[in-house]
């Protein structure tokens, strides 16, 4: 981001300092004043004057030589009020930082009684010159309105060669206005009888928007991976106080503007990446203007459809290897059940539990055999969850139990997730150990509501519970509520952040842990909600490492669930991994999870 600051004394450069002068140094600038009389153009040989320093009061005695000239050398990035037998101030100069400056400046001046002086006593010489923001001369021609501020009168003039010197009456204040830049800076003229301005303005081509004193300008460019301009891209600032949204499109050039009214904070949104930035448009002090340059790089809309394509392909394909599963199941339920049967007897663990159809009880009696079973087991085996069961709900709760003392569990109820349920009852039955009261919410994506009537943070199907482990009972029944046939999600994408939001509501200490127990493949239908989350979010993600056999052909893991955790401060875990930290990576940081690469771009993680 940088400042654009406006309003300050512009010098003529030249090349060489004059034969036998004192030359300038990386310290001090030459300066080469010359009186000349505004009307007739006579100079003011023998003439003395004082240039005093407004930063630290210093002052320097000079005389003006025949000629009406006089070599000054003086400290750079500095203001100097330039007096005429002592008490006559007639201009003020500003010398910004620089090494080896040399500049020569022509101060109107009339003399003492002059009929000049009576006739125009009032009036202030004001120069104004354009500078380009490599700070040098710009020299286009341009249309200037100039308007009294207090008077509201008005002129249309123009600024030839990028200079306008124009006499304007003394203490007053002046708006400058150019074609497509209303409001764009302000002058006040004190007592002086000269005054140099220069001002920072300069046309760009595709670039269309100005700052101004009230509005500030985002130059937003949008690049894809390979760095090649991407036009047509919506960019969009949402006010979070306000809720007013200001939105533009890419050029050709991948350039949007964005003038947004000064002194509020935006979070700033393209097509797939909503949210992904805030920041407060205000000026610095001692600015008059605000100008930010964005460079964005992530994939363009066409690449992200084309993405989306795919996956939506590789969805299709799963259901029809489903179908034909399910088919082959009821052919073989038989031989199933006989095989499941044996399975129990060797391992009551290595058997599926259902919900469906299944009363509560039965439900409860098989929970908390297999707990006592699996309190068994990893008494002799700390790791048999991950080496042997693949189970990563409870393998992750399990592994920090102890830094996660109080817990809000948030569990994606769809279909999908159906081979997951039972880890969540197992784990509330293993907190016998500890008796924890914990909350649930369990979420299906609507209650099996039309994908079309589907709203963002309102879609519903969120269920909520709490108690300790002799309410099991009242877990199981709310789980299979919530997950009931009729109940399910429909398409793809899933509510989860309007799920976590619930959670975040139900937070009454900060110590309570959001758990949100995930698909690794499920897209999230309501990312643009993620900037209302302000805790750290630990996401449980199923299938990433051991697969989710709900899934005949394994689609790509979903890298929204670390751009949530990345963006909220929180963590993400697997069978056997936990990413912690991730908040802490900057923008292009690579990290792996089970051989993929996901690249960080714009606080976003993209597939590398």
């Amino acid at each position: 981001m940088h400042q654009v600051y406006t309003l300050s004394f512009l010098f003529m450069l030249f090349g060489f300092s004059l034969m036998g002068q004192p030359g300038p140094s990386p310290t001090k600038a030459l300066l080469t004043l010359e009186f000349v009389h505004p009307e007739t153009g006579a100079h003011f040989p023998s003439l003395p004057f004082r240039l005093q320093r407004v930063e630290t009061g210093e002052s320097w005695q000079f005389a003006t030589d025949k000629e009406g000239k006089a070599n000054c050398l003086l400290p750079i990035n500095s203001r100097y009020e330039l007096y005429v037998r002592e008490s006559n101030l007639i201009a003020n100069i500003n010398i910004e930082a620089g090494e080896f400056q040399e500049h020569r400046i022509q101060i109107p001046f009339d003399g003492e009684g002059s009929p000049v002086v009576e006739r125009k006593e009032e009036l202030c010489h004001l120069k104004i010159q354009l500078i380009d923001h490599q700070q040098r001369p710009y020299s286009a021609r341009e249309r200037l309105r100039l308007q009294n501020k207090a008077t509201g009168e008005d002129s249309l003039l123009w600024i030839e060669g990028g200079r306008l010197e124009i006499d304007l009456p003394k203490h007053s204040r002046y708006i400058l206005s150019f074609a497509k830049a209303p409001n764009y800076a302000e002058i006040v003229l004190g007592g002086q009888d000269y005054w140099e301005e220069q001002v920072l303005f300069e046309r760009k081509k595709g670039y269309d928007k100005f700052p101004s004193r009230s509005h500030g300008l985002v130059n937003f460019r949008y690049v894809d991976l390979e760095g090649n301009s991407v036009p047509n891209e919506p960019v969009e600032a949402l006010d979070r106080a306000s809720g007013e949204r200001f939105t533009a499109f890419t050029n050709k050039g991948g350039l949007a503007q964005l003038l947004l009214p000064l002194g509020r904070t935006y979070l700033f949104s393209t097509a797939y990446n909503p949210h992904f930035e805030e920041r407060e448009i205000v000026c610095a002090e001692g600015y008059a203007l605000y100008e930010l340059d964005l460079l964005y790089q992530a994939p363009s809309s066409a690449d992200w459809l084309k993405s989306f394509a795919q996956q939506a392909a590789l969805n299709r394909l799963n259901d029809s290897l489903r179908a034909d599963l399910l088919a082959q199941a009821a052919a073989n339920l038989k031989a199933q059940q006989a095989a499941e049967e044996k399975q129990k007897a060797v391992d009551p663990m290595l058997s599926k539990l259902d919900l469906r159809g299944i009363k509560t009880f039965k439900i409860r009696k098989l929970i908390e055999r297999k707990s006592q079973i699996l309190k068994d087991s990893l008494q002799l085996n700390p790791k048999v969850l991950e080496h042997h069961y693949n189970k990563p709900v409870l393998a992750s709760l399990l592994r920090l139990q102890d830094a996660w003392e109080k817990r809000i569990i948030v569990t994606d109820v769809t279909a999908s997730m159906s081979p997951y349920f039972e880890e969540i009852l197992l784990w509330h039955s293993l907190n016998l150990m500890k008796a924890t009261d914990n909350k649930y919410v369990f979420f299906n994506d609507g209650d099996n509501e039309m994908n079309s009537h589907k709203v963002l943070g309102r879609t519903g199907g969120l269920y909520y519970c709490q108690g300790k482990v002799i309410q099991l009972d009242q877990i199981i029944g709310r789980l299979k509520e919530a997950s009931g046939v009729r109940r399910a999600g429909g398409d793809a994408p899933e509510n989860d952040i309007e799920a976590l939001l619930a959670a975040q509501a139900l937070r009454t200490d900060s110590l309570e842990e959001i758990i949100l127990i995930a698909d690794a493949f499920s897209p999230v239908r309501d990312m643009a909600l993620l900037y209302q989350l302000n805790c750290p979010i630990r996401v449980i993600l199923c299938g990433w490492e051991e697969g989710n056999e709900f899934y005949p052909k394994t689609p790509l893991p979903n890298p929204e669930y670390l751009t949530i955790a990345h963006r909220t401060g929180g963590s993400v875990h697997t069978l056997t991994k936990d990413l912690w930290d991730l908040s802490k990576k900057d923008d292009g940081d690579v990290i792996e999870l089970s051989g993929l690469r996901f690249l960080l771009k714009n606080h976003q993680f993209i597939k590398n």
